[in-house]
């Protein structure tokens, strides 16, 4: 199933795949996904579209972080589960540590349905398999273990007193969870013993205390040995749901969204679910869940999402990625077409349906990391809009939005270990055209080194050092460039730092200039003092002439990485002049040339806001007065009494909800302290985790998702959103202060 080479290279699965089989007479639909919290999007879809779920445990590592996700996403979409604990070839493989840990900390009702044989022995190999619901031995010969030997176990033996002990295990972890099992169960002479069950009774047992999601079977083996692998299909058949057992609801959008029930009918109308779009060899694959009815190459769907009817070329059968072309497909498959436009989560209906039904997407995380972009060149913008509009489609979890201050264009994404691999599948496909490009790149550096000179070159690589530190972004960056033809600019989000004033301080300004013919004249006088925050959001005491042009301050935070609204409008202005001493058609030029100047404090160069500006008196020049020259008068006025009136810089301060296990708690507390927050209270959020909440700068918080991650072996969570602004400490105020004087 790992198709891609950076998967065998890593070990792991990045991607998820598609597979189909049949196996005893049944066909099953087969999706592997990954586990690595980086990925989970693709957990998310597929969960969204399965009946049932096996969870895949490694018989050294048991339950680890990445495993406590997942089964949080399981639970989440009520999906009914087996456990398969995996790598028992491996020395130091404990199969009854591993069902001890998926009952302590993931408080599942666990019990091992299949026990592994040889382990036990002094060469500690894998042998065989103890089919426990049956009572029998299973032994794997082959070159690939594809034959199975069935073996009678003797009660007497070692093997028969385990296999005794497992089977009242399992019959009493059934029994709690199923009625018709416990009476069955109590009503036996003998209450110490299991024999009176019969394996069908318990088979039936389990797979209703399975569907009802109040047991979990446990099965044991080596998928690389293919041993065991025979035992879980034949579970995954015998206790796990079929589609038709499976409750689906859509919504009618005639109706007002009125939940309907969608019974898996192939004799239904056609409803199918988009789940997943990847770009294919061919063109954009769409991946479809089809829950009702029958979808046939030619067919004519309806997308329900954006109103178009389209036409499906081309269906198929994914294996991995390799593909069988298919005639059709009826309710419970899972299939992929070519050539549908659409965006990942959409529904779509037969063509003549004589309803419009819906069905809910799946749950998207909200994404960790943030990146500027921007194209080159003002050519490329129109190429650069659709590719991120592209991506966003195909990728849920991949985000857009644009910084409120600096007008950059922010993508998001989810983690380091997600991202770079995407940059690394990338790479793999066009490996050739990479280095035909690569030979063209060298002939134009030549070339510019001669034109520009050394001094010049030097300066290209010093630009060069902020695309290094987001390498990992460089999948969306190659996909822009290859598939689109823009090339961009990389750099990581602006923090939306403020400047604000302390004290008041009075300006006298006189612009005065003559250079023959008319000249500039106009004199501005008043004062420049602190406002208080509901003042500044009421806009203060302006005149009738002025309060239309003054706008109210926002505080409230556009997203968990940026924050407020804040921006130069926050300015109050108040005209408090008597008479004509400054003529009303200038003053519009006055308050303009205040906002400006407000607009670029002349500390770092950032915004100025919770400050109010009055104009008390001026004068002006018959001849030489103008809206320019009262424009500049006031830009400098301001720029003079600004220095005076204790100018500082502000930073947002983000409040941080942590919730983590609570042996981490002193960890994830110091690291906040590091990061110069401060901690506001904790309390427990169930039996073992704490909630922390904490405000924190939000130039401290970039990398804060890995930093958690590594801290709590995967297990925190946070979210963050705005609070306010505060002071920047004086030494980080400095440094700030010394980079725009090196601008």
């Amino acid at each position: 199933m790992d198709s891609m080479d950076l998967e065998r290279e890593k070990g792991i699965t990045i991607q998820s795949a598609a597979t189909f089989c049949q196996w005893k007479g049944k066909d099953i639909n087969i999706i592997d996904t990954p586990g690595h919290v980086d990925f989970t999007i693709e957990v998310e879809r597929a969960l969204r579209v399965l009946d049932g779920a096996v969870l895949v445990l490694c018989g050294v590592g048991g339950v680890q972080s990445q495993t406590v996700t997942v089964d949080r996403q399981m639970r989440r979409y009520g999906v009914p589960r087996v456990a398969f604990i995996n790598k028992l070839d491996r020395p130091g493989a404990d199969p009854a540590r591993v069902i001890e840990q998926l009952r302590q900390k993931l408080r599942l009702n666990a019990a091992a349905v299949a026990l592994p044989l040889g382990l036990d022995s002094s060469s500690a190999e894998l042998t065989g398999i103890v089919d426990v619901v049956k009572g029998v031995a299973l032994r794997f010969e082959g070159p690939a273990g594809e034959t199975v030997v069935e073996e009678e176990i003797d009660p007497s033996s070692k093997e028969g007193k385990s296999l005794e002990e497992a089977r009242l295990r399992l019959v009493e972890a059934v029994a709690d969870a199923d009625d018709e099992l416990a009476e069955l169960f109590l009503e036996a002479e003998d209450g110490s013993s299991s024999s009176c069950i019969s394996p069908e009774q318990l088979a039936a047992a389990i797979r209703r205390a399975t569907i009802s999601l109040k047991f979990v079977p446990v099965f044991a083996g080596s998928a690389y040995k293919n041993k065991g692998v025979q035992t879980l299909l034949d579970g995954v058949s015998a206790f796990l749901p079929e589609p038709a057992d499976v409750p689906n609801t859509a919504l009618d959008l005639d109706q007002g969204e009125k939940p309907v029930s969608l019974p898996c009918d192939p004799e239904g109308p056609l409803v199918a679910l988009a789940f997943k779009l990847e770009e294919g060899r061919f063109g954009q694959l769409t991946y479809l869940r089809v829950y009702s009815g029958k979808l046939a190459k030619g067919d004519s769907v309806l997308n329900v999402a954006t109103g178009k009817k389209v036409k499906v070329p081309r269906l198929v059968r994914m294996h991995s990625d390799e593909m069988v072309d298919a005639t059709s497909a009826s309710a419970g498959d899972i299939v992929a077409v070519f050539g549908v436009d659409c965006s990942s989560g959409d529904t779509f209906i037969g063509g003549n349906a004589a309803s419009r039904l819906s069905l809910t997407s799946m749950n998207v995380p909200e994404p960790v990391m943030s990146l500027a972009v921007s194209p080159t060149t003002r050519e490329g913008s129109g190429n650069f809009s659709k590719a991120l509009a592209r991506f966003q489609r195909e990728d849920p979890t991949f985000r857009v939005s644009t910084d409120p201050d600096s007008g950059q264009t922010v993508i998001s994404g989810m983690g380091e270990l997600h991202l770079e691999v995407r940059r690394k599948k990338e790479e793999e496909k066009r490996e050739r055209e990479r280095e035909r490009e690569r030979e063209r790149e060298r002939a134009k550096e030549k070339i510019r080194k001669r034109k520009i000179g050394k001094k010049s070159h030097k300066k290209i690589s010093k630009l060069s050092k902020p695309f290094k530190k987001t390498f990992l972004f460089q999948v969306y960056v190659e996909r822009m460039k290859r598939e689109y033809n823009v090339s961009v600019d990389v750099g990581a989000p602006r923090v939306a730092y403020r400047e604000a004033i302390t004290k008041r301080a009075e300006f006298d300004w006189l612009h005065k200039k003559q250079s023959g013919g008319q000249g500039q004249y106009a004199r501005v006088v008043g004062y420049l003092e602190p406002v208080a925050e509901k003042e500044s959001e009421n806009n203060g005491p302006s005149s009738s002439s002025s309060s239309s042009s003054s706008t109210s301050a926002s505080s409230e935070a556009n997203d968990s990485s940026e924050s407020s609204s804040l921006s130069s409008s926050d300015l109050v202005f108040s005209r408090e002049t008597v008479g004509n001493a400054v003529p009303p058609s200038f003053i519009p030029a006055v308050e303009k040339g205040f906002r400006e100047a407000a607009a670029s404090g002349t500390l770092a160069g950032h915004p100025v806001f919770g400050a109010r500006v009055a104009l008390t008196d001026g004068a002006a020049h018959a001849v030489d007065s103008s809206e320019l020259a009262f424009k500049l008068a006031a830009t400098y006025a301001f720029r003079d009494a600004y220095a005076r009136a204790g100018p500082q810089l502000l930073e947002p301060v983000m409040t941080v909800d942590v919730r983590v296990p609570g042996e981490f708690q002193g960890a994830v507390v110091g690291d906040v302290h590091r990061r110069k927050g401060t901690v506001a209270g904790a309390e427990a959020d169930g039996p073992d985790d704490v909630a922390l909440r904490a405000s924190v700068p939000l130039s401290a918080m970039f990398g804060y998702s890995t930093a958690l991650r590594s801290m709590t072996q995967g297990k925190g969570e946070f979210t963050m959103e705005y609070s306010h602004h505060a002071p920047v400490p004086n030494d980080a105020a400095k440094e700030l202060i010394a980079a725009k004087g090196k601008k």
